[in-house]
């Protein structure tokens, strides 16, 4: 059902602005929508967006469907809800039709006061393809939606925001910190980031170099135990900061790339 993703991305992406503020990578080749919602920045409440709250997609003119090639001839939006209060947003193309094989990104942009909490954007829209045995077909977003639902572990047709209150985030919190490691310390830039944590780890994790410059930034989101690997090896040697930043504080380790 992973096939889907392209789709859902230029749901997303196909939403009307008034004026372009990104600018589409013609050299992206990545399969679906960049990033995804599970790895798109937390909206700080009371905090103005900056130009991290970016996305694009890349639309392959066909996917697979249970086996069969489906074609894609265009996918128009035809109205959205959900965003939380003050965040808007434009996109590049202004296009409210985008066509199989097109690109397009989208930027978020104001300020929110709104509870924090989990934003599900609701889309209406329609899809214009060519199903083999079937032929040419109009499915709605909704129709699309249940077509997934049928695929074992499918997930569904939409896109979330959340939004985090900041008070705390900066605060130690020495129960994470005990629970963090980085290994091997030093390194030569490959190293593993690990955490055995009695609760839930959901948050930002985040590698800054010594200028303060973020050079890496991933979502966690798991339960108890979590470990992945950093690749630094194609930046400078020196000294870098591993921050994972959660609602309920945040934990760092220095780590030394020689």
């Amino acid at each position: 059902m992973k096939k889907f993703a392209p789709i859902l991305a230029l749901f997303l992406l196909s939403f009307g602005a008034v004026s372009a503020q990104c600018t589409v990578n013609v050299n992206d080749t990545v399969f679906g929508f960049t990033p995804p919602d599970s790895t798109f920045p937390e909206i700080l409440k009371g905090v103005p967006l900056n130009s991290s709250y970016v996305t694009q997609a890349y639309v392959p003119a066909t996917f697979t469907f249970s086996g069969f090639t489906v074609v894609i001839h265009w996918i128009t939006i035809t109205n959205v809800t959900g965003f939380p209060t003050g965040i808007t947003y434009a996109k590049n193309p202004l296009n409210d039709t985008i066509y199989g094989g097109g690109r397009q990104c989208i930027a978020l942009s104001g300020v929110t006061t709104d509870t924090p909490g989990i934003y599900q954007l609701a889309f209406e829209g329609l899809v214009y393809v060519t199903v083999p045995i079937l032929g040419d077909q109009y499915y709605t977003i909704h129709q699309l939606d249940s077509m997934a639902a049928s695929q074992p572990g499918a997930p569904k047709l939409g896109y979330k925001l959340k939004e985090v209150d900041p008070a705390g985030i900066n605060d130690i919190n020495t129960a994470l910190v005990s629970a963090m490691q980085v290994v091997p310390n030093p390194n030569n830039g490959q190293f593993d980031v690990k955490f055995n944590y009695n609760g839930l780890l959901q948050g930002e994790l985040r590698v800054i170099d010594i200028t303060g410059k973020e050079v890496l930034s991933q979502r966690l989101d798991a339960d108890g135990f979590y470990s992945t690997t950093i690749d630094l090896r194609n930046l400078a040697k020196g000294m870098y900061s591993v921050q994972l930043r959660t609602e309920s504080g945040m934990a760092s380790k220095i780590v030394s790339v020689e």
